[in-house]
């Protein structure tokens, strides 16, 4: 997608956000056609709050389309969330400061424990034994010429990893600095050293790209390539927006070649003397080609059989199977992208072929400028130079020289190649390509697709803005930026499996049924419980999802009640919505006076359910309020806030105490340096501020409140930083160790089964354990509190603190009772068979200690509605026309999704068609089954009736006429089972 050019150019300006780019390679080109809110990316400075209003306004009436603005909006917002200012501007960052800031305590990441990484590795969900590139955007790889089976390469996310085993497994280098990077270059004869280009910096490691030093530093400099002659590997070249710049000393100091920006250059194979550069010509607004025979020293035009468009930019491959060829891939303005190919050393150039600049109608160049600069490659093979793969959002390989070309992969084409094409590079057999998806390599220059594979594993780089876990299994899910959904399993053997869908910011686990995930691009699942190499999952409903942002702390959550894992509460634009049947359905309990408005954190109370706190967020006028209500969730009150200006409450998180609903923590993202972190002990009546120098210059992205302590609270802020304090310190400790300082938090989880704290965020998932232990915490919960039936079953469940050791035990009460499972299971099914309202208790024990919580009337059983028939040997007889039958409207089923019967019938003759048997119509579930339509015809054959689907649809049941036959059906949302005659038919909407 976009690359980070732009931003490493004006990051360091002085004076203006936004300096001038020549070429205008860094931002898509204003024009009086687009949009309004698209506009608004062009101010000085950019404001977020204005930004996203008008966004989300346009989309609202219009469908969303996928273009250069869109992801530049998207781009602009990864590279800001840490750089906004109370009222949303933009912040200009100094790399170089920020890195400082991170490091400050970078002795305290001596500690120990270490915070460590799930290691990545995405598969295919259908066929997850096949690893697939949806995973992370690679912006740079280089390989070592000295040693091709070491190579590194840089994310988006600035990451920088290194393999040593061709990339069968990663590992991140260079963690205390911010890599961001699309420039990368390995000395020719020494793999250790190492060259890279950042926002305003050229970098040198020599140690393998552990430690970096800066080697060159310039005001507003980005760098697009960097190259270093084999022969004379002392002279590094690198060509950036400020011209192109030559050190002939290993980077101890630099000479500016010319002033003119230059988007890339290659260093010949052969003649190392020979360099092939571009240069920049104002006037006529095109990268055109420039030669040196001297190192680089100086550099003469090219321009011989060069096409005359102005361009956005131009990318060049050489091949060691012809030293003299060079090829060129240029996006013109306004004719689509050009191949050009020199076969004499750049002295000359043939245009080779020609794209579209407004879609795929090109039948030999399939390609089109798609999004520009950010999404453009070439490569040569090195074995035969007229092979030649090139692309933007697709990836297109000619095997004849350059003259016509075949869809590679991307959004067409026959290998798995996740779209826009980023970065790629040969050596020798191997072949590499990098997409916003991440490698995937080839020993045949992706001639057969039996010879590429992805190879991703341990490039941590997934970048998720949406992220949730589970509490009794160790999974999470979450979206992930330009790569869909992903939901991860300990069972599933270590992998990461990808869902689907493009890049919202979603993802949410049911906390009890933690294979219950849901994501509002996608839909909802139930995951199966081990690995399969053909995973089957069901769909589950699922009518509204929460308010989602790409904006830190500018999101709700679907939070699950403490009592029943049923009942879901969540906040959607500034409405408070609840369901009681696992969000099938929700109903609106709460409306915020302003529409404008939003409900985001929600935090329900442990110690009494009855009890809910939301933030409320208001961009105009831009505060924020917190939110009560004591009647679980049906009115709410604003509390008082803490003594901190309106405008630096506009962010903020919340965390309740799991013990006390008066104990409330929060944290402003936005706050001073005096105003970060508050907590009340009075339900919001009076504050107490917590904030130390120690975190003052943090940006806060989410809190955590550990269970089982004296109100232990973690804090993620930006710089891959996490600070611990509980009501026994007097300041925060830093808990940072081994988390890089590129690590931004979209969310903190506990996993108390573990005694783990886990991170999501823009470097994947890392965990640690807990700074101190949780003690027990006893919580039961179930899957609903009232029935109307006295034959239901209740399925228990423990949601307790609870870390599991060689003691844990269960022991459950359950006064009145006719049925109880096992009182020692974590998980007991109950029945209650008379009608009232009854306690349950639940004892948990650990190494830690012992804990106990009575739920007072916790079930509820009303008058009940599904006793048996007390009448032996009557049937239900529908024998003359017109006849039929009707059972009262059934409170318990007001919410139904799924529907269940079975009966025995008996036909004297065949049907009219679209008879009925029995229907149920008044419930979400809307479901019946009775008989077929073949046509206005009898029939005898029995079907069944669903929403949305045909209502011509016939079974293989065909009933025998004056037989008694037992007949069983059921319909979830998304499939329907008939089972008749002891043969079982099924269907899947």
């Amino acid at each position: 997608m976009i690359k980070q050019i732009f931003f490493g150019v004006f990051f360091l300006f002085s004076g203006s956000l936004f300096c001038q780019i020549y070429g205008e390679l860094n931002i898509p080109a204003k024009c009086n056609e687009m949009p309004n809110w698209a506009k608004l990316m062009y101010d000085e400075p950019i404001n977020f709050i204005q930004l996203a209003k008008e966004y989300r306004s346009y989309y609202k009436e219009k469908p969303f389309e996928k273009n250069q603005y869109t992801r530049y909006y998207k781009r602009l917002i990864m590279n800001y969330r840490t750089a906004m200012d109370e009222r949303g501007n933009a912040i200009p960052i100094d790399i170089e400061k920020r890195e400082k800031e991170y490091r400050k305590s970078a002795t305290s990441r001596t500690q120990m424990p270490v915070w460590m990484p799930y290691e990545m590795e995405t598969f295919f969900l259908e066929k997850n034994s096949q690893a697939c590139p949806w995973q992370v955007n690679v912006y740079a790889i280089d390989v070592a010429k000295s040693n091709p089976n070491i190579l590194y390469c840089i994310s988006e996310t600035e990451g920088l990893f290194k393999t040593v085993d061709k990339g069968k497994n990663w590992t991140q280098i260079g963690k205390n600095h911010l890599n961001t990077s699309e420039a990368i270059a390995i000395h020719p004869k020494n793999p250790d050293t190492v060259y890279l280009g950042t926002n305003g910096i050229i970098r040198r490691s020599t140690d393998g790209g552990n430690t970096w030093t800066s080697v060159f530093a310039l005001n507003g400099l980005w760098v697009y390539d960097l190259d270093i002659p084999e022969s004379s590997a002392h002279i590094i070249l690198a060509a950036t927006n400020k011209g192109l710049y030559r050190s002939a000393n290993s980077g101890q100091s630099w000479t500016q070649v010319f002033a003119e920006a230059s988007s890339e250059l290659k260093v010949l194979n052969v003649k190392n003397n020979i360099v092939i550069a571009t240069r920049y010509n104002s006037l006529t607004k095109q990268y055109y080609p420039v030669k040196s025979i001297n190192f680089g020293m100086t550099f003469s035009d090219k321009k011989s059989g060069w096409y005359t468009s102005g361009d956005g930019g131009v990318r060049m491959a050489i091949t060691t199977a012809d030293p003299k060829r060079i090829y060129a891939i240029a996006l013109t303005s306004d004719k689509g992208p050009y191949l050009m190919r020199s076969i004499d050393e750049g002295e000359t150039w043939s245009t080779m072929a020609k794209g579209s600049y407004t879609g795929y109608d090109s039948p030999d160049f399939p390609l089109d400028n798609w999004q520009g600069y950010y999404d453009l490659s070439i490569v040569a093979s090195q074995k035969n130079a007229d092979e030649v793969i090139t692309g933007t959002g697709t990836m297109v390989k000619s095997i004849d020289g350059g003259k016509t070309f075949k869809a590679l992969g991307g959004y067409g084409g026959s290998f798995p190649l996740h779209p826009d094409f980023q970065a790629s590079v040969a050596f020798g057999d191997d072949s590499w390509i990098a997409t916003d998806g991440g490698l995937t390599y080839s020993t045949d220059f992706f001639t057969n697709t039996a010879n590429a594979e992805a190879r991703n594993k341990g490039i941590n780089g997934s970048d998720f803005w949406g992220f949730d876990a589970g509490w009794h299994e160790n999974v999470f899910v979450g979206g992930r930026y330009h790569n869909g959904n992903t939901v991860y399993h300990e069972n599933y053997r270590s992998k990461f499996l990808r869902m689907g869908g493009a890049e919202s910011p979603t993802g949410y686990v049911n906390p009890i049924k933690n294979r219950d995930v849901y994501f509002s691009d996608i839909g909802a699942y139930t995951l199966p419980f081990a690995y399969d190499t053909v995973l089957k999952y069901g769909s589950l409903p699922c009518g509204l999802y929460p308010n989602e942002s790409y904006y830190a702390t500018e999101h709700s959550d679907m939070v699950w009640s403490p009592i029943c894992y049923h009942e879901v509460y969540l906040g959607r634009e500034n409405k408070f919505y609840k369901s009681e049947n696992n969000a099938a359905s929700f109903e609106q309990t709460f409306a915020l006076p302003s529409a404008e408005s939003n409900v985001e954190a929600i935090e329900v109370s442990r110690s009494n359910p009855d009890v809910i706190y939301f933030t409320e967020r208001s961009n105009s006028p831009s505060y924020g309020n917190i939110w009560r209500s004591v009647d679980r969730g049906k009115t709410f009150v604003k509390i008082q806030n803490p003594s901190i200006p309106d405008g630096q409450r506009r962010l903020q998180v919340i965390a309740l105490s799991p013990t006390d609903d008066n104990f409330l923590y929060v944290a402003y993202r936005s706050g001073s340096s005096a105003n970060k972190v508050f907590y009340t002990k009075d339900g919001g009546k009076t504050w107490t501020n917590i904030t130390t120098p120690t975190i003052g210059n943090s940006s806060i992205s989410d809190i955590m409140f550990q269970y089982g302590t004296n109100g232990g609270l973690y804090i993620a802020c930006d710089g891959g930083n996490v600070f611990y304090r509980n009501q026994d310190q007097n300041d925060w400790t830093v808990y940072n160790t081994g988390i890089p300082v590129n690590h931004f938090t979209r969310n903190l989880r506990p996993f108390y089964r573990d005694g783990k704290l886990i991170n999501g965020g823009s470097n994947g998932v890392w965990e640690i354990p807990f700074i101190e232990p949780s003690k027990p915490i006893a919580q039961p919960t179930v899957d609903k509190l009232n029935s109307f039936c006295s034959r239901d079953t209740f399925y228990f469940e423990d949601y307790s603190v609870l870390q599991l050791d060689s003691v844990t035990t269960y022991t459950w009460a359950f006064p009145g009772a006719t049925y109880v499972s096992d009182i020692h299971a974590r998980n007991p099914k109950v029945v209650y068979k008379n009608l009232g309202s009854y306690d349950v208790t639940l004892q948990v024990t650990n190494l830690l200690g012992s804990d106990s919580k009575t739920e007072k009337g916790m079930i509820n059983i009303g008058i009940s509605e599904c006793e048996k028939d007390t009448i032996a040997g009557k049937m239900l007889d529908l024998t003359a026309r017109g006849n039929n039958g009707t059972i009262a409207k059934i409170p318990g089923l007001k919410n139904a999704t799924e529907f269940t019967c079975m009966t025995w019938i008996k036909i004297n003759s065949p049907q009219d068609c679209f008879t009925q048997i029995i229907s149920n119509w008044n419930s979400n579930a809307e479901f019946g089954f009775g008989f077929a339509f073949q046509g206005y015809v009898s029939t005898r054959n029995l079907t069944f009736s669903w929403k949305d689907v045909p209502y011509w649809l016939t079974t293989p049941f065909n009933l025998d006429t004056n037989t008694w036959i037992h007949v069983a059906n059921g319909c979830l949302p998304r499939f329907c089972s008939t089972l008749c005659k002891w043969r079982t038919m099924d269907l899947q909407r």
